[in-house]
Parts: C-alpha cells; structure tokens; sequence
C-alpha cells in the first residue's frame, strides 16, 4: 500500500506593503506635526534660551494654518 500524497501547502499571505493599498494615515500626520512643533518650541525656549512668543499669542495661526490644510486636502480629493 503506498502512503497518500501530501497536499500542497496554501501560499503565505503577504502582509507587506504590496499587499495593501497606498493610503496616507493623515491623523497621524498631523499628530506627528503638533508634537514636532511643540517639542521644537520647548526645545528652543527652554533649552537653548531662545525668546519666542507665548503660544497663546499665536495658537490662532496654528488653527488657520490647519484649517487651509484641511480644506485643500479636500478640494485635492474631490479632483481624483
């Protein structure tokens, strides 16, 4: 009696990047934008003794400057 035939196995599932679309994690963008302006503005006022302006003179600029982002990532979408 011969023994069975093995059954192949299935191929591995790729779970790299090749496998998924190419989408942008924007939250994390932008998250990663605030910590690096907060960080930097720490870093320069109270490391290094650099006189900047408080941030609550201007935060508004931060807010405006997301805002156009927001509404040009959109207006950008909309053309695809």
């Amino acid at each position: 009696m011969s023994e069975p035939t093995p059954t192949p196995n299935p191929p591995a599932q790729d779970w790299g990047k090749t496998s998924r679309p190419h989408r942008r994690d924007m939250g994390g963008l932008v998250f990663g934008v605030i910590l690096l302006i907060v960080g930097g503005y720490f870093l320069l006022t109270d490391t290094l003794g650099i006189d900047l302006p408080d941030i609550g003179e201007f935060w508004p600029v931060f807010v405006i400057a997301l805002g156009l982002w927001i509404l040009l990532s959109s207006m950008r979408n909309e053309q695809r």
